[in-house]
């Protein structure tokens, strides 16, 4: 792989979590949103099919070394504890930040204008606002690559990243 993606939100004690959905039944069985647990009620977790499997909170994968990261920003209030955590490991050039405002993207890059931040775009036609901003890459997903999209991508001088939705 490329990249490992993590999604991130906010506990309710403001430790950065390893989530994609912000309620925990559909991975870990518990009925409960993750931002109404605290770090460690959310570290107790384990996932429903496989029980072996643990819970993350985001720095794990950083005190491991796992790199490059492509961090998914669920939640836009997590970014200044993020950029803390990855000043304090000096880990800003492991990572790209997933964004879905260009607001976003302009905090990331006023903080470290050499952090690489890719646009998760939330419909295909927001490419000209994104085109305009100061993201680095613009994700489409494989049923909006055409040639028109791909031309007004590359015309705002931006990688074009391709992704594609699993089963």
């Amino acid at each position: 792989a490329d990249l490992v993606e993590l999604d991130v939100r906010f506990t309710k004690d403001k430790k950065i979590a390893v989530s994609h959905d912000s309620n925990a039944k559909r991975v870990f069985g518990a009925d409960k949103e993750i931002s109404d647990m605290s770090a460690e009620e959310f570290l107790s977790l384990r996932h429903s099919d496989t029980l072996s499997y643990p819970s993350h909170l985001f720095e794990d994968y950083i005190l491991c070394g796992i790199e490059p990261l492509l961090i998914h920003i669920k939640e836009n209030d997590v970014v200044d504890e993020l950029l803390m955590c990855i000043d304090s490991h000096n880990y800003f050039d492991k990572v790209v930040f997933g964004v879905h405002n260009p607001t976003v993207a302009e905090k990331i890059k006023e903080h470290n204008p050499d952090m690489k931040v890719l646009a998760f775009m939330p419909k295909v036609d927001d490419i000209q606002k994104f085109g305009e901003s100061c993201v680095d890459y613009i994700r489409l997903w494989e049923n909006w690559v055409n040639e028109e999209n791909i031309e007004l991508i590359r015309r705002y001088n931006k990688e074009v990243w391709v992704m594609t939705q699993g089963s």
